[in-house]
């Protein structure tokens, strides 16, 4: 798998990545009419024009919409360091597993990334069009796994993808074949609240970059890009 990979310009302007300088938007979605839950996903992508809101409506953007159910918040991030800890921020106490996608296989050259409340349950949009949905889980041998479905019943025979991330590559954040690094909750120093040194930490995509993303890593984001962040934009 890591031997394969799309070199493709349709790639490079979904996901906006021929920049100058890294700047990412950190967009955090929540069921209810405020923004002050746990939210049900957390989305990373880079935008050079990225704007703060405090609790937006989907609405204010897609225009009228048969279920008004889904609110937002945008933060702006300049490093993945920042991206880490927007994100953590997000979740607040509750648990939580981080991915985070690269566009090598050294895990270098950071991309986007995706967060999900990690426990064990369906989440997602209320609306089925909205995108995929997710079922994320930590496990008390440190271990989680993430699967991903098509639909909001989350029932087996809907399911697009699944990923099971062990012990070691969720406490180190080593770099997958799938070029991910995975973070979660467990991170978090229960004395102080602070998360442990994120270990191998990426750049941000240098000036000119063209998305090179291996198979695993470019089905799962041209499915869930498309399909949530370029509608939202």
């Amino acid at each position: 798998m890591l031997g394969q990979v799309l070199l493709l310009v349709v790639a490079a302007q979904a996901f906006g990545v021929l920049v100058t300088e890294a700047k990412y938007a950190v967009q955090a979605t929540y069921l209810s009419d405020s923004c002050g839950e746990t939210p049900y996903a957390v989305t990373v992508w880079l935008n050079e024009t990225c704007a703060t809101s405090s609790c937006d409506s989907f609405d204010q953007f897609e225009g009228s919409r048969d279920v008004n159910a889904n609110m937002m918040t945008t933060d702006c991030a300049s490093d993945y360091e920042q991206v880490l800890e927007v994100m953590r921020a997000k979740f607040g106490s509750s648990p939580y597993l981080l991915q985070m996608l690269h566009t090598d296989e050294n895990c270098t050259e950071f991309s986007m990334a995706f967060g999900y409340p990690a426990m064990g349950a369906c989440v997602g949009a209320y609306n089925e069009s909205d995108g995929l949905y997710a079922v994320a889980s930590l496990f008390t041998n440190s271990s989680a796994s993430l699967t991903l479905y098509m639909e909001r019943t989350c029932f087996s025979n809907q399911k697009y993808m699944s990923t099971f991330v062990d012990k070691e590559a969720l406490a180190s954040h080593s770099c997958s074949i799938d070029w991910f690094r995975w973070y979660s909750s467990n991170d978090v120093k229960p004395d102080s609240g602070a998360p442990i040194s994120t270990a191998g930490s990426s750049k941000s995509l240098s000036s000119g970059s063209i998305v090179g993303i291996g198979l695993g890593a470019f089905g799962f984001a041209i499915v869930f890009v498309v399909a949530i962040v370029l509608r939202r934009r």
